[in-house]
């Protein structure tokens, strides 16, 4: 049986007997277990230890208990637990034995977070669609009237500039609308056959407004059209995030490189998308030389909501909706970061042979 069947003797804690698959779950020999009962108690993590312990002295005049507690093995892995125990009384009603079953209950837990984690995403994702297209609406009224200030020829420069930066805050609350609205998956993909280049080359004002003067914008495209099946508004998505993320990287300034171009294979991606293909692909890389990302913060920066910015700053959405949307199209990430030294992202699509005639052209008030 997987499970570990144990009997300890009357009120005490010494084991007279432990089955076998103790050792597949512990770790530990059984032996050691007959020997000291601090075999298994050294072996709960030190956060439950004292909680375990307490449920265990009061086993001793209650009898029965169930408890979840985590242990680690020698292996350095972490096992959750839930233990289970009655007591065997004698004729006379004193306590005779206690058994116990343990089971390793580590990959049941594991999919009840991922389902409660699914769950609640659902549900932000359905808010986030109900007032989305609301949102958009005065946005769009917003940035209308700022490009029409903006533009226009008869303002003094200092009222030219703050309506220039009206115009700019109601580009990233649209932007962060269309995350929103594919995060709740309520903006379908439309891919067709476009040019990398192109979409890179109709969003240069737009990102040099973004990264603002303090930093250097290089765009470097490639000389052959770069052609894949996409949905151009997930790519400036894609693409703005990007550089959005980037110029945060570095709030004293720098550079930003963006650069496009063809490669034979993605061997080194294939864990960041497992339906991958080997292949020709075209990519476009956006580099910086910001702060770069830690390793503790690695595992996690495409998780929906996380983010190491200032609350007024990240929303946590933006790296989550790029890995999204890659995914969608059959592409992979490729990262290159080191800590102080900036950070290097390339996302690769499947390339295409010909254009398609709807790609259309990005529009901007700039």
């Amino acid at each position: 049986m997987k499970d570990v069947f144990w009997i300890t003797a009357g009120d005490s804690e010494r084991f007279v007997y432990v089955s076998p698959s103790f050792e597949q779950v512990w770790g530990r020999p059984c032996t050691a277990l007959y020997e000291s009962a601090q075999c298994w108690l050294s072996a709960i993590h030190p956060d439950d230890h004292d909680r375990i312990l307490q449920a265990m002295h009061e086993r001793r005049w209650r009898g029965r208990y169930d408890e979840t507690y985590r242990i680690q093995r020698p292996d350095g892995t972490t096992r959750c637990i839930r233990d289970r125990a009655v007591p065997i009384h004698d004729a006379s009603g004193s306590l005779g034995q206690t058994i116990g079953l343990a089971e390793d209950v580590t990959d049941a837990r594991g999919l009840d977070e991922q389902l409660m984690h699914a769950q609640r995403l659902e549900t932000v994702g359905a808010l986030a669609a109900g007032v989305v297209h609301d949102i958009n609406n005065v946005l769009s009224v917003i940035e209308g009237f700022g490009c029409l200030l903006a533009t226009a020829n008869t303002l003094p420069p200092d009222m030219a500039e703050a309506a220039e930066q009206i115009v700019q805050a109601a580009e990233r609350g649209a932007t962060l609308a269309r995350q929103l609205l594919r995060f709740g998956g309520q903006k379908p993909i439309r891919p067709v056959a476009i040019d990398l280049n192109d979409v890179v080359r109709g969003m240069i004002a737009m990102l040099g407004r973004i990264v603002g003067e303090q930093i250097d914008l290089a765009v470097m495209l490639d000389s052959e059209p770069l052609v894949t099946n996409a949905d151009r508004g997930a790519l400036e998505q894609v693409l703005m995030n990007l550089v959005t993320n980037a110029r945060d990287a570095m709030p004293a300034g720098g550079r930003v490189k963006i650069e496009t171009g063809r490669t034979q294979g993605v061997a080194n991606a294939l864990d960041k998308n497992p339906d991958i293909r080997e292949g020709v692909y075209v990519f476009v890389r956006v580099t910086d030389s910001g702060s770069g990302i830690g390793a503790e913060s690695l595992i996690h920066i495409y998780e929906p909501f996380f983010t190491t910015k200032a609350s007024d700053l990240g929303t946590g959405l933006g790296l989550f909706t790029v890995a999204r949307v890659v995914k969608q199209h059959g592409g992979c990430i490729r990262l290159d970061t080191h800590v102080g030294r900036g950070s290097s992202f390339e996302i690769c699509l499947p390339a295409q042979q010909k254009v398609s005639e709807e790609q259309g052209g990005t529009s901007s008030c700039a």
